[in-house]
């Protein structure tokens, strides 16, 4: 779960930053300003998951699927926001800032769970170990395996599917007799089913940005 975490948190980073540098012709500060946002979501949904104190299993499979959602329809709703001469660079922000929050919130959770059964010491390291190790497996399979076939909007509609990965199998762990699981499973199928139809009509999102261009 850690190394699927690490590596579509970064590579919604890259996908992001891409898209900007794409539509708007400005590699430096368009990675820049993504990565610095990043970098201050993930220090903020670290900080909001001390405040969750009970249920964390079912924290974590909420905000899988929430990223899931928002990471997944990020590159097809940027294609479409700046087709239509819409405030591209405010939902491109925005879309970031809750991207890196809710990856930020599921390290943490992660962790807190795992350190029920393992030493806390062997939690930290073994977790740090998989999150960087995550995201060199992220930042490689973007650039040289999903980039290169998918493109863009199907590169992130594939990331979130992975984050759908996550939460069916915190799911299928916790069983479906568990409060409130049978709903998360429909809504799981339900962002499934979004993420595909969305990966259907990819062609005419990236004609969108053809006439402004």
């Amino acid at each position: 779960m850690l190394v699927v975490l690490a590596s579509t948190g970064l590579a919604y980073e890259l996908s992001l930053g891409a898209v900007e540098s794409f539509l708007l012709g400005e590699p430096v500060s368009s990675f820049a300003l993504i990565i610095s946002g990043t970098m201050v979501a993930l220090g903020l949904g670290s900080y909001l998951s001390s405040w969750i104190k009970t249920e964390l299993e079912l924290r974590f499979i909420d905000a899988a699927v929430a990223t899931a959602t928002v990471g997944g329809a990020s590159a097809p709703m940027l294609y479409v926001v700046f087709g239509l001469h819409g405030p591209f660079r405010f939902v491109l922000y925005a879309a970031t800032l809750l991207i890196g929050t809710l990856v930020g919130l599921q390290l943490p959770l992660l962790l807190r769970i795992l350190k029920r059964n393992e030493r806390f010491a062997d939690v930290v390291a073994r977790g740090f170990a998989l999150d960087y190790a995550g995201g060199l497996a992220g930042s490689l399979a973007f650039s040289f395996v999903f980039m290169p076939s998918l493109g863009l909007i199907r590169t992130t509609l594939v990331l979130g599917c992975l984050n759908l990965v996550v939460a069916a199998y915190g799911i299928h762990l916790l069983g479906w007799k568990r409060k409130g699981m049978k709903l998360r499973g429909l809504t799981l199928v339900g962002v499934g089913a979004l993420l595909m139809t969305l990966g259907w009509f990819a062609p005419h999102f990236e004609a969108m940005t053809e006439r402004p261009l």
